[in-house]
């Protein structure tokens, strides 16, 4: 109390002796000792003395702004924050904020790390081309999957924390422009315990794909960058149960010009879709930290093969990795009667019970392949024969209630 009367004296003390007058409050407050009765009063950088709900602490000096009021500079940003200033980085942060968005917060306590866990150590294939298989089952017609190695700036971004998602990056394209109700339902898959039923589907194999690389996911769409921060690490509000939070683009751009800088990568700007999966650095709950090396390698043994892809996908005609501006492989499909097979696949049962009862159909469809890349460019002619049906010995009953779909067998 003698310290925050001092502070608060009639005649304002120098700022010299302001600054040392806080440090020393701050120190007792740290050492456990009770907060003044009267409130408190720091010194500002106008060499004022203010009251502490008045002043921030200037943890964003990119965008110091007149009539903020901030904290003198001899007073270190911890002691501010210990104090009561506020931060002008969360006060950006919270202006950013698209206030339209839905937010699902974790009320029934679902373990959404040890699902993702469970899930993580079942998978099987190249994740890149598992990301490609969805993508077509989201209905897109062309995926790019780039590594980008090169690092961003890491001063000027919506959180301190959030510095560590501006090193190396999986980016995840699409040129399906997903809507607002599937980050909704991205949500919702991750802290529902009625989502259950959902966590097999498409959108609950997707983020187990993108959860493998990354801890935090960052999605771009609609003009709006959200970050799936289900650890709570990077961007998330501290006690916050919603693992979603999002950001308008327009002002994230003018007052976190690093934050958005990854997304301004040439050739990203064609796709409607941008999922960006920075790298996980270090050991995690969810998994082993990510070599941009080890995902190098496996985009390329993805991109010798992924030409198949296409042979069986349903929309997805045009697939493409990158390795920094660095073509690895393309690939476009072209099939001969392409009104003929979108028909078949128009005419399929949406799910088990339509196959009750009913033979399989059977489509068979010529399809041109035109790949180039690091090692050659080739045209390949190809004849598939698609059969679907359930599958010999299942019922409706048995099957997994969840979209039909195809993959290659035999």
């Amino acid at each position: 109390d003698v310290l925050a009367e001092a502070l608060s004296a009639a005649t304002p003390p120098p700022p010299e002796l302001a600054v040392a007058l806080a440090a020393e409050l701050a120190a007792r407050l740290r050492a456990q000792a009770p907060r003044p009765s009267a409130g408190i009063l720091v010194p500002s950088s106008r060499g004022s003395v203010e009251p502490v709900e008045r002043v921030f602490v200037d943890d964003a000096p990119w965008r110091r702004q007149r009539e903020i009021v901030t904290l003198h500079p001899g007073v270190s940003s911890d002691d501010g924050r210990l104090l009561g200033c506020r931060s002008l980085r969360e006060r950006l942060a919270s202006e950013c904020e698209d206030g339209e968005a839905v937010a699902v917060p974790n009320r029934g306590g679902h373990d959404a790390i040890g699902w993702l866990r469970r899930c993580l150590q079942n998978l099987g294939e190249d994740l890149s081309l598992s990301l490609a298989r969805h993508a077509d089952a989201m209905g897109a017609k062309k995926v790019a999957l780039f590594l980008q190695e090169d690092g961003w700036g890491a001063e000027c971004v919506l959180d301190a924390r959030a510095s560590r998602l501006q090193g190396a990056a999986l980016f995840f394209c699409i040129d399906r422009e997903l809507a607002t109700q599937d980050v909704e339902r991205m949500q919702r898959l991750l802290v529902c315990d009625d989502a259950d039923a959902e966590r097999n589907g498409i959108f609950g194999e997707v983020l187990t794909a993108m959860y493998s690389y990354s801890d935090c996911p960052q999605l771009l769409i609609n003009g709006r960058l959200h970050f799936l921060d289900l650890t709570g690490e990077f961007v998330r509000r501290r006690g916050d149960g919603v693992p979603c939070r999002s950001f308008v683009v327009d002002r994230v751009r003018q007052n976190f010009p690093d934050t958005f800088a990854p997304f301004e990568t040439p050739g990203l700007a064609e796709y409607p879709t941008v999922f960006r999966l920075p790298l996980r650095t270090t050991r995690s709950e969810l998994g082993e930290r990510q070599v941009p090396q080890h995902l190098r390698d496996e985009m390329r043994r993805a991109a010798a093969v992924s030409d198949k892809v296409l042979l069986f996908a349903r929309h997805l005609r045009s697939l493409e990795f990158r390795d920094g501006p660095t073509l690895i492989a393309s690939h476009a499909a072209e099939p001969r009667d392409p009104a003929g097979l979108a028909a078949f696949f128009e005419a399929l049962p949406s799910d088990p019970q339509g196959w009750q009862d009913r033979a399989p159909a059977s489509h068979l469809s010529g399809i041109t392949i035109t790949s180039a890349g690091e090692v050659s460019d080739e045209v390949s002619e190809w004849v598939v024969s698609v059969v679907a049906g359930l599958p010999c010995g299942c019922t409706a009953e048995t099957s997994t209630p969840r979209p039909a779909s195809l993959a290659p067998m035999g």
